[in-house]
Order: structure tokens, then sequence, then C-alpha cells
């Protein structure tokens, strides 16, 4: 039997076949089939009557409620003859007495035994402590429910020793996608598995969200795999579902949809109890049938629902005013017993608007934790409340106060502005005026607008509510603004800080710690800038999640500066993960830095699918500073591999009303410098950079420097060049920094196209993590070598300088250095790849050899999704097209091609 139900159930109708075998031969069998709704019991059965004809038994098929048909049979010793005896209605007829008086092997199949009455399963019995006498199979199978005690414990006592007991498990991962594809002819996308997840395995469950999302049309057909538009199963299909469960009392019903209001933040016995003004006993009794039928488990300390789709689908049939209701009921109780916050807000949130006093001073000792935790919440929560206070109650300032750092922690800095302006407006309590000062001066920072944040601290530091202590925050906050408009004044509003702080006797704020930090970064010294950072970790508190996060950010910056991208990129993780505990606004800012990092060290698919995966999430507003510089990002590496198409649609979503913090404005800067070099406008460029450009050269802008050394001497501009390059040798000179020096000397070689003094400063890009400007030091070195006349050494230094550009897939780059060395004689074939082809391990891009790569060592699409920080559709996509160039059919084929790649069999190319 290929019934799809019966997937994972290999064993058992082997045992089963056995069982018959054993029956025909004339020893008797008992087998008891037992499992919750849908577990595929009827068609396990099913299957048992298909192996039992083929053994030559004859076969009689009953359902529970059938069993007191059976009457006594006119032949002694006969199975029906047994039930008779026991039987206490013997005159009734049915369908097996002709069965049961006729000899020869014989089944006898019960399904849904627990639907007969007791006293019938009493004759049951008497038939099961003789069947080893006859030659007859015994099947029943039943459903455990505690509604019967009688029936219950009969049925419990046919586990005999003798008796061969199945009892039926979920469908394991593997048997789910196996029934999902036979089902619809397909193999499943992530989706799909993720909406029937839902069902734990249950194979008549999995089977009506199948047909539930294709009666909905919720299915994508495409390149062979199945996949889903939705996550979740459709609410149509709770009616269906409910109905398997219709023979579960009223009373166990009412508690199961109660229960569902509560899943998502913990089921227990002791919270339905005061909900539904039982006893705990009574709980846990009804809570034992549902329980008996697979649909509430024991997850210790909690109860939970064992299948999702079946606690949504409770949840759903309650009339909405009172889904409502009981939320607000919930709210109050989980508040009185002091639970997590969390779980108070879940509720809260669904609950209607309501000013209850008990919420308000819950609020009061609660809310700024959910601040940090859950600040969209908060936001939704708060706004509910305040539409039920009048503007008059003592509580409404308080809320307001609250709300305005809500909607700055969900990165909502206009709409946190407005809510705090309007508060100062009426304020009738001066101890509120410092909080909600704070929120503007934030907000601006958060918007980008440091010199707007910078007035708003210096009006707070002249108000006098504010405490001395508040004041030495409000001037460290304008110390971090001052960093993007004036380094040396942010050092000495930094210095200033830590000295009062000191005065005073109270800690020095960290983020003063972190603007001296920033100009030591600024200043090209990142192993004092680092122990500056680390000297703030130290003294920093917990509660500090923005704080935190900058300086973890800064830190992967002077490691990478370092030569330590590794250490790098576990910085931004800590970060991300102080950020993600606090509900930092600037979480999205570990995103542009990983980036960068990834770019920095030529992983440039992975930076590229990182800045894809931000923008089209839609978790961030597209006009943020941080969608910004990706987008820029983007756009200068699709401009390096030939897509300046690419670029310029980034960068059209950049407008002049966009602002973009300073420390990143280079990354726009420079796309568009870059987009203005592909069109053929270098003079543009060059005007560009001029006169968008604050100063010449600035933090990572310097490592540009050789780069616009070479394009203003390209363009007969030989003054300007002298002029820049003597201006960085100051800074470098001024700063006492190696690195910069080496840039200098960079920079005066491409002057004079000396090969000695471009290899003095060689040994820096040694020592950095920027393959990019690694491989632009090989391309001036041929350069200068060829304009020597030393063509091979040239050609060699060429060849380094493709590598590098082809291993990050710079084409641009590529073709420009050997059209520039051609140029100065020196004609050698680009022996990288020009365009790769379309099919075989060769037309993999960087991004789908590392999936491959992932594949190969059996990680899950969701498992490589978090392993490179993008999402599962993306992993799915990249799957799809490893298959489709590789001609291959499974994830186990490309597998197997990378192992006999890494062994040098390069069998690649594609199959007939």
């Amino acid at each position: 039997m290929t019934t799809a139900a019966l997937l994972g159930r290999h064993q058992e109708l082997q045992l089963i076949r056995l069982r018959a075998t054993q029956a025909a031969s004339g020893v008797g069998q008992v087998v008891v089939i037992d499992g919750e709704v849908g577990i595929g019991k009827t068609t396990l059965l099913r299957a048992a009557a298909v192996e039992a004809q083929a053994r030559g038994l004859r076969v009689q098929v009953a359902r529970g409620e059938e069993l007191q048909r059976l009457v006594q049979s006119s032949t002694p010793g006969t199975p029906g003859q047994l039930l008779a005896a026991a039987a206490p209605h013997p005159n009734r007829a049915g369908e097996w007495s002709t069965s049961l008086h006729r000899p020869g092997p014989l089944a006898l199949l019960l399904d849904d035994a627990q639907e007969a009455e007791a006293a019938d399963l009493a004759a049951l019995m008497s038939l099961a402590e003789s069947v080893h006498r006859m030659p007859v199979l015994l099947m029943v199978a039943h459903r455990s429910l505690g509604a019967d005690k009688d029936a219950d414990r009969l049925l419990q006592a046919l586990r005999r020793p003798a008796t061969t007991w199945l009892p039926l498990s979920p469908l394991s991962e593997a048997g789910v996608r196996e029934m999902v594809a036979e089902r619809l002819g397909l193999a499943p996308g992530p989706a799909i598995l993720r909406m029937v997840a839902d069902a734990a395995g249950n194979p008549l469950f999995i089977t009506e969200i199948i047909e539930a999302a294709i009666h909905e049309d919720l299915l994508d057909i495409g390149s062979g795999v199945a996949e889903s538009r939705a996550l979740s199963a459709p609410p149509s299909l709770d009616k269906t579902l409910l109905q398997h469960l219709d023979f579960l009392p009223r009373s166990v019903m009412r508690l199961l949809q109660l229960a569902s209001v509560m899943a998502p933040t913990g089921i227990t016995v002791k919270d339905l109890a005061v909900l539904s003004s039982r006893s705990e006993n009574e709980i846990a009794t009804l809570i034992s049938r549902s329980s008996a039928v697979g649909i509430i488990t024991d997850a210790s300390p909690q109860l939970a629902f064992r299948h999702p789709v079946l606690a949504r689908a409770y949840y759903r049939s309650l009339p909405v005013p009172l889904r409502t209701a009981l939320h607000l009921q919930i709210a109050l109780a989980l508040g009185e017993k002091s639970a997590a916050a969390e779980r108070v807000v879940h509720h809260l949130v669904l609950a209607p608007p309501a000013a209850h006093p008990r919420l308000l001073a819950w609020y009061k000792e609660h809310i700024p934790a959910v601040l940090h935790q859950s600040p969209a919440l908060a936001v939704t929560l708060l706004r509910n409340t305040l539409a039920c206070l009048g503007s008059n109650h003592p509580d409404h300032e308080l809320l307001r106060v609250y709300l305005a750092q809500a909607l700055l922690r969900s990165a909502a800095p206009q709409q946190a502005q407005e809510e705090a302006r309007q508060a100062l407006a009426g304020l009738n309590n001066p101890g509120h005026e410092g909080p909600l000062r704070w929120v503007l001066a934030c907000a601006h920072q958060l918007a980008c607008r440091p010199d707007l944040a910078v007035r708003e601290a210096e009006a707070a530091m002249g108000s006098h509510s504010l405490s001395p202590e508040q004041s030495v925050r409000f001037k460290a906050l304008a110390s971090v603004a001052m960093l993007s408009i004036d380094l040396e004044r942010a050092e000495t509003l930094a210095q200033e800080t830590i000295e009062t702080a000191q005065g005073l006797r109270i800690r020095p704020p960290t983020d003063a710690w972190y603007v001296l930090a920033t100009s030591r970064y600024a200043r090209w010294r990142p192993a004092e800038a680092l122990a500056l950072a680390d000297r703030a970790l130290d003294g920093a508190s917990t509660n500090e999640g923005d704080e935190l996060l900058r300086l973890q950010i800064l830190r992967a910056y002077c490691l990478l500066q370092q030569g330590d991208a590794a250490e790098a990129e576990r910085a931004v993780e800590t970060g991300r993960q102080a950020a993600q505990h606090h509900g930092s606004p600037e979480q999205p800012h570990c995103e542009l830095a990983l980036a960068l990092i990834l770019f920095a060290t030529g992983r440039w698919s992975e930076a590229i699918d990182l800045a894809q995966r931000h923008l089209v999430t839609g978790e961030h507003h597209p006009d943020t500073w941080v969608t910004a510089a990706l987008r820029s990002l983007a756009a200068i590496i699709c401009v390096r591999r030939g897509a300046a198409g690419d670029a310029t649609a980034h960068m059209a979503h950049i407008t002049a009303q966009t602002h973009i913090s300073p420390c990143y404005a280079f990354l726009t800067l420079w796309a568009r410098c870059l987009i203005d070099m592909t069109a053929g406008e270098p003079e543009r460029a060059l005007h560009r950079f001029f006169a968008e450009s604050r100063s010449s050269f600035t933090g990572p802008v310097m490592l540009l420097a050789p780069r616009l050394v070479f394009l203003v001497t390209s363009l007969g501009h030989a003054r300007l060049a002298q002029e820049l390059t003597a201006d960085l040798e100051a800074r470098a000179a001024a700063m006492l920094s190696p690195e910069l020096l080496a840039i200098a000397t960079h920079c005066r070689a491409l002057l004079t196209n000396a090969p000695e003094t471009l290899d003095a400063a060689g040994q820096l890009y040694e020592q950095i993590s920027w393959p990019l400007f690694k491989a632009s030091h090989h391309e001036d070195m041929a350069a200068a070598l060829a304009y020597r006349g030393h063509a091979a050494q040239a050609r060699t230094r060429l060849y380094e300088a493709l590598a590098i550009y082809d291993s990050m897939g710079a084409s641009w780059d590529a073709v420009r250095a050997t059209s520039r060395l051609r140029e100065l004689g020196v004609r050698c074939g680009y022996r990288g790849r020009r365009g790769r082809p379309s099919s075989g391990w060769q037309s993999l891009t960087d991004m789908e050899l590392t999936v491959a790569e992932l594949v190969a060592q059996g990680l899950s699409n969701p498992d490589v999704a978090a392993r490179l920080r993008i999402s599962r559709r993306t992993v799915q996509t990249h799957v799809s097209s490893i298959l489709s160039k590789l001609a291959l059919t499974s994830r186990v084929e490309i597998a197997a091609l990378v192992v006999r790649q890494k062994q040098g069999k390069n069998d690649t190319a594609p199959r007939p």
C-alpha cells in the first residue's frame, strides 16, 4: 500500500505482516494501535486488512459502535461463540455473525474502540484472552480518552504481555517532507515546510493544511519547487480542524479556548484555575482529557499546545470581544503575580484600551523595562492607555514621557520629537523636563542632525530643572554630536565632561570616553582608540545599550584598521547582542558595520546580500541614514563589478533631503564619483569630490588618497596633485602615524613613477585588511615598473592585481588596469574571468560557492541563512540557482559535487 499517510510507518507495517502470518499459521495474535486524533490509526488498519488478505485471512472490519452487533456463532469454539458468551445482548444481529461462524483464519479489525460500550468491550476482552487458541488476528485501534473511565480501563487492560502494542508517534521531519512532496508532486520549499510544521507531524492536520493552502491559492510552483506565499495556515482551516475534535466535552473545549489565549506567554494549571474560576484539581482533570488525545502536553514547568495550528484555531474560534476581554483579564492576573513584563505586555497590547488603576500602577513599575525590550509594543500600549485618560489625570504626563521615549527607541525620531515638544509645552512636573529634552537631543542625533542635537543639549544644560548629574550627561551627549561637526571641540567637551564628573564624584559618562576614543581613531591612532574604548567598556553599565553598541562598533573599526577582521566581526556581534537586549534604536548600525567589514575584507557578495536583505525586509524606514549608507556601499560594489546601471538605481533613492551620518558620508561621495568615472566624466568626479568633501582626507577617505592623486595627475592638474600629497604628508607627520606616512609615500611615488618609493609603501598593504587597496598598490607598482621599462616585472605585478580583482568580482577594475598597462606597453591577456559561463562549476558566484559549501556540510536553509546573516528566501534562491547551473536535482548531488571538487575531480560539466 503506497498511501502518503503510511510514510514513516514501515516498522509498524512490517510487524503487522509478521502477526498476520502467525495468525494464518494458527497462532492467534492481538495488536493494539494507539495514538492521537489524525495520527494514522485508521489508515494503518486499512493497510493491515490488505496484508491479512494477502496471507489468506478473511477480514472483517467494524467500528467501535458496531461491536454490539456480534452475536453467538452457531459453530462451537469460534470467536463468535466466545463473544456471545460474554455479550449482554445475545439476540443482536450484525455483519460479523456470518464471518465469525465460518471456519478458517480470520482477521477482526476494530476501529475507534473507545466508542464501544463498556459491556461490549468486556466481551471483546474475553475473546482477547482466548484468541491464542484460534487462527485469529485481532486488531484494535483506539484513542485514549478519559471521558469514560470504564471503557478506558478495559482498553488499557488489552495491553497485556502477550499483546503487541503499537503507539503511533508523529511523523519525523523527513517523513513530513516526503508526505508533502507526494501530495504536491514537487519538492516543498521552506515556507510551506514552516507552515506544515505547525501540525507537529500529524498526517491528518498536514493534509488539511495543504488542502487549505491549495484552496486559498497560496502556493507558487516554479523551478521544480512548491512554495507558499504564507507562513501559517489560513483561517479558513480552523473550522475543519476543530470538527475533528468535536467529540470533546464542551467543558474541555472552553478550557482549550482559554488556554489558546494564554499560549503565547505560557499556560499553567494555576493560571487556568484563576481565570476559569475552577479548582486546580478540576483543571488538571479537564487537561488530562485533552492531553490524552495529544492536544495539550506538559512542557514543564508550563503546559503547551502540541500543535500550534490547533492553538490558532481555538484562539480564532473565540468572538473578538470575548477574546480581547480575556487578554485584559490575563494581563491583570499576570501583573498582580509579578509575572515577566513581556508576558503582561503581550496581553495588554491585544486587550481593549483601558485605564484600570491596577494597570497604571503596573506601568509605573515596569514600563521602563518594556521600553528597552519591546519599544514598538510599548508605543502601542501607551497610546491605547493615553486614549482612555483625560489630560488632567495625574498619570497622563508621566505616560507621555514614556511614550516619547518609546518612540525614540522605536527609531521614529520625528514622532518622538513631536511628542516630546507637546509634552514640554504643557509641562506641570519639572522633574519630567530632563527626560523629555533628552528625547529631543537624541532624536536629532538619530536623524543625523548633530547641529540640532548640540543646540538641544546646550538648552537643557541651561535649565534650572536639571540636576548637576543630568547636566553632565547632556554635556557628554553634546560631545558625541559635536564629533560630526568639530573634532577638536568634541574632544574638549568630552574632557570637560570627565573633569566635571570627577569633581562631582560621580562616574564619568561612557559617552565622554567614547568621544575621546573616536578622536584617536579619526587621527589614525587605532591602538590608542582601542585602549580608550576598552577602558570605557570596563566602567560601562549593562543598561547602557546605545553606548555599548557605539563602543563595540568603534572597536570593530579599530581592529579592522589593525588587520584583525575576525575580531572586528566578533565586536560587531557583541554590540548587536547588547543593542537587541536593550532595544536600542541604533541596531541597524550593526548591519552597516558588518557590511563594511565584509566589503573591506573582499567578501563583496556577502556585503551585497546583507545590504539587499536590509532593503527588502521592510524592517527599517527607507529614508534612514543606515539605508542610504548601505545603498551607497552596494553601489560602489556594483560599479566595480561592471554593473553601473544597478549602482545608479541604488543612488537614485538618495536625495538631497536624505540625511546621512557624516562618518559614513564618504560612501555616498565615493559611489557618485565612481559612477561619474564609468560615465566617462572624470572631471565631474573630481569637482564633485572637492565640492562635497569637507576636507581633503578624513578617516577612511585617507585610503582613497592614492586613487585621488592618480586621478588628479591623469587629468593634468600637477600642481593640485602636489598640494594634495603635501597636505597628506603633513597630516601623517603631525599624527605620527606610520600607516598614513605609507599612504603619503604611495601618493608621492605616483607623482614620480618611482617603483622603489612604491615598494617602501608596500608594507602597509600587507598589514591592512583591504584587498582592494592591496590590488591598487600592485597595479600602481606595475605601472611604475612599466614606465621604467621593466615590462616582465610589470606584467607579474599586474597579474597579482588582477588575481585580487578577480577574487572580488571587480571586473571593471580588472579591465581598467589591463587597459592602463597596455597604454604603457605591457600587453598581456587578462587571465581572470571576463564573464562567467552560464553553466558548470565556474558559473557559480562567490555567494553561490559559499552556499554550496555550507549545503555540503549538511546545513539546512535556515542554518545557512543564520550563518551568513541573510534571509531564508535568499538562500533558497541561491540553492535553486546552483541546481540550475550545475544541472542537478537535489542538495545531496550538490554535496557530492563539492566533495569531488575538493578531491580535484573536476567533472563539473553540465549533464545532458
